[in-house]
């Protein structure tokens, strides 16, 4: 086990009462039940008395593959991948796994202990374990499941998981239609369509989601790019949102979009004649005009198409 999983790997004990010898002679007892289980091809073996929680009885789903509920920890599950805790007084991890149908279901068996995140978004308060299919994942934001199966999961873990820039779960997936899907981060969204599975993190999707997000200016086309630093822009279906520094930690994001749109990409871009923008469009009624401002000009289209550019 290397520095990095030293540092985040949190064993069960950190989560439970394990002082007394019974206890843990039962886990070993029971991590030899299931060898001999394998080795006999049995499918239920029966804890011994002496040391059995509350229910008594290990239930075995296939040889070497079982699972005991305890009245105060939550659920042991014992597997080739070992003997890991669900807990049930720590994010209410194991309460998620049983709604997607525990050990036999969406998730599968744990593979892991439950880990702490040290870093990214949401290194305060993140916690996260591992299961055959999925990772159930706990914050201040709740408790949500990632399914391996899912485009947007794939995506999330290719970006750096928990520790990437849009943090943490915070609402399951939901679709808008068919193909078209979206999931909300502690700190963005990842969004899927036919153009592809790409993160909006930050300010950036601060600025999408005031411009009505995936209904306004569309789903992304692609990832953020950078035209230098602290300088960049994420195209959407129905325009473009330019982030600029603003403070140390902060950005300043503005959209183009309609014929500012048009009329920038003439120009341009962002590295172009113009530059970023420094504002958003408005519409002033003194002339009928669409304005915008953006570093190096001021930008107004009337109803008639004129532009001016000062």
């Amino acid at each position: 086990m290397g520095a990095f999983d030293r540092s985040i790997a949190l064993t069960e004990e950190k989560y439970v009462n394990t002082t007394t010898v019974a206890r843990n002679v039962r886990r070993r007892l029971v991590t030899a039940l299931a060898a001999v289980a394998i080795a006999l091809g049995v499918g239920a073996v029966a804890a011994p008395a002496a040391t059995a929680a509350p229910s008594g009885w290990w239930t075995w789903d296939a040889p070497g593959w079982g699972w005991e509920k305890t009245r105060w920890e939550g659920v042991w599950y014992t597997s080739p991948y070992g003997q890991h805790l669900v807990p049930d007084n720590f994010h209410e991890f194991d309460d998620e796994h049983a709604a997607y149908g525990g050990g036999g279901g969406r998730l599968g068996y744990p593979t892991s202990g439950v880990r702490q995140q040290t870093w990214g978004p949401i290194s305060a308060g993140g916690y996260w374990q591992t299961f055959e299919r999925g990772t159930i994942y706990g914050s201040f934001e709740g408790t949500h499941t990632l399914l391996n199966g899912s485009g947007i999961t794939q995506h999330f873990n290719r970006i750096g998981g928990g520790s990437s820039a849009v943090g943490y779960p915070a609402a399951p997936e939901v679709q808008e239609a068919p193909g078209w899907w979206y999931r909300e981060f502690s700190n963005g969204y990842v969004f899927a369509s036919r153009n592809g599975v790409h993160a909006v993190a930050g300010q950036l999707a601060t600025e999408h989601k005031y411009q009505g997000g995936g209904s306004g200016l569309g789903y992304p086309t692609a990832p953020r790019r950078q035209d230098a630093p602290g300088f960049g822009y994420q195209t959407f279906e129905r325009g473009v949102v330019y982030c600029t520094p603003y403070t140390q930690s902060r950005e300043n994001c503005k959209t183009v979009r309609g014929g500012f749109l048009r009329l920038h990409a003439q120009y341009g871009g962002g590295t172009g004649r113009l530059g970023y923008p420094t504002g958003n469009q408005f519409y002033y009624s003194g002339d009928g005009s669409w304005n915008q401002s953006f570093e190096r000009g001021f930008v107004e289209i009337f109803n008639n198409g004129r532009v001016r550019i000062s």
